[in-house]
C-alpha cells in the first residue's frame, strides 16, 4: 500500500507507540502526530505516517514521561500525603 519503508499505516505506527488504532487517531486529533497521508476507507480512513516523524513523537514522548516521573514525589512522601489527609 505504501510506496517506501519510511512510510507505515496506522497498525504499524500502534506498534511502534504500543497504543491502539484510536489513540493514533487522538493524537492526529490533538495535532501530536501528523499524518502524510489519509486513505479513506469506510467510516476512519487510514493513516499514512513518515516513520521517522513516528519515531520522533516516541521519543519526545518518552523523554516527557521521563521528566515527569523525575518530577513527581516519590511515593512514599505521596501515601504520606494521603494519610495526613485521611486522620484530619
Amino acid at each position: 500500500m505504501t510506496s517506501t519503508r519510511d512510510e507505515i499505516l496506522t497498525r504499524e505506527a500502534c506498534v511502534v507507540l504500543e497504543c491502539t488504532p484510536s489513540a493514533i487517531s487522538r493524537m492526529v486529533k490533538r495535532g501530536d502526530l501528523t499524518p502524510a497521508q489519509v486513505i479513506p476507507t469506510g467510516r476512519a480512513g487510514v493513516f499514512v505516517f513518515r516513520r521517522a516523524d513516528v519515531l520522533a513523537y516516541k521519543r519526545r514522548r518518552a523523554r516527557k514521561a521521563a521528566a515527569g516521573k523525575r518530577d513527581a514525589a516519590p511515593l512514599g512522601d505521596e501515601r504520606r500525603g494521603v494519610q495526613d489527609r485521611q486522620n484530619r
